[in-house]
């Protein structure tokens, strides 16, 4: 007990700066479903006499620390490895399975692994921004011994929330423990509903920008606006729902002024720190809470919102404060995701809009007033879907006007 003490010990002080991020699931094809499975059965193949591929070292981010996107499938009652994704990409490419091992072909019998698989299935219940400790209404515990099911057990998470590291002590052996813990990626393309719940941003803000992808996105909505609208040295602009101010930064060397707004404020104190450590002087940062009855005052000559509006829940009240802060000939430039579903977050909490119908809600900005609105692609955003195979998500830039 002692050794099994010291052991899972080690293994928390070394894997723990891989935990300070939620981190996709694994994808498991079971009775014929997609289900996400917090569980990383390839990791315990890895040792000294099979290391881990370098193909999995690149490109990585902190929702991803694995390396790679495994999809799973449990047939003649037995685990198979189907296939492997890059994550962290975009343009995300899959992975040879010979790359592990020679001799693999596609699907691969899981004969290595022993252990437990967790399927979490239903509503989230709690969200941890750390690893696999999301919450979930269901548990589905598979019991793997060598790689065939030998057992199976649902825990009701709504009845009793199940203090995990207990389960893992009880379930699983060390090897396996790591495996839970280390998490795993593959956004699996299922309907996730929607919650009414807040997504805590302050506690994400440190990590933020560690996202290539996410950077990328920015930068090519960032492109987007400028070559759609006319900015002048002379504008105030405001970026409302700035984050750590990637779009912000990018505008601020091209306006008079430029204000950065967001409901969380640890993103702000991410944005300020670069204000102060850039000296920038044009750069001002304001929190404002819509959910709390907030409102937008000011007056703009361009305001900029990006990623933004399908966590807002009253489109047609903000659209409102956007015509009524803007100067007379004002500009409005919004960058959001197209119609996806649910699926394109790992979670929906906070998320309230699964994206935008373009002309809805080109309609509902002339309903606010606004004149010559205009709609193009922006960017795209790949990301796997619960096939194994590659969805592409775009996000449009839609840009309108406040008459004279």
């Amino acid at each position: 007990m002692r050794l099994f003490s010291s052991l899972l010990l080690i293994i928390l002080l070394f894997a723990a700066p891989a935990f300070a991020t939620a981190q996709f699931s694994e994808l498991l094809e079971y009775n014929g479903k997609p289900e996400r499975m917090f569980t990383v059965p390839l990791e315990s193949y890895f040792s000294a006499e099979h290391p881990k591929p370098d193909m999995f070292r690149g490109p990585m981010c902190t929702a991803c620390w694995r390396g790679y996107v495994g999809k799973w499938k449990i047939m003649d009652g037995y685990l198979h490895l189907v296939s492997l994704h890059q994550c962290c990409s975009q343009s995300p490419k899959e992975f040879p399975l010979d790359g592990v091992n020679p001799e693999w072909k596609s699907p691969v019998k899981a004969t290595w692994f022993s252990g437990t698989l967790r399927i979490v299935q239903g509503k989230m219940l709690r969200y941890t921004h750390m690893g696999f400790q999301s919450v979930y209404e269901r548990d589905l515990l598979i019991e793997v011994k060598e790689g065939k099911v030998v057992g199976e057990k649902v825990i009701d998470n709504v009845k009793e929330e199940p203090k995990h590291e207990k389960i893992a002590g009880q379930l699983m052996d060390p090897a396996s423990i790591l495996v839970y813990h280390t998490d795993i990626v593959c956004n699996a393309e299922l309907p996730n509903p929607m919650s009414a719940e807040l997504r805590d941003f302050d506690k994400e803000a440190a990590l933020w920008d560690e996202n290539p992808g996410r950077v990328k996105v920015a930068k090519d909505i960032a492109a987007a606006i400028l070559q759609n609208v006319s900015i002048g040295a002379d504008m105030h602009a405001l970026d409302f729902g700035c984050g750590t101010g990637l779009i912000t930064l990018q505008l601020q060397p091209l306006v008079k002024s430029i204000t950065g707004m967001d409901s969380s404020r640890g993103m702000l104190d991410i944005l300020q720190s670069k204000v102060t450590r850039l000296k920038l002087t044009n750069v001002t940062t304001q929190f404002l809470d819509p959910e709390s009855g907030d409102t937008l005052g000011g007056n703009y000559n361009l305001v900029v919102s990006s990623m933004t509006l399908h966590h807002i829940r009253d489109i047609p009240a903000l659209l409102s404060q956007f015509f009524s802060c803007l100067a007379p000939g004002g500009q409005l430039c919004m960058a959001d995701l197209d119609r996806d579903e649910g699926r394109f977050h790992e979670h929906n909490t906070g998320v309230f809009h699964f994206g935008f119908d373009r002309n809805d809600l080109s309609s509902l900005l002339t309903d606010a007033g606004f004149q010559d609105v205009r709609v193009s692609t922006a960017a795209e955003i790949a990301k796997p879907t619960a096939s194994g195979e590659m969805r592409t998500f775009t996000v449009f830039l839609m840009t309108a006007r406040k008459p004279e």
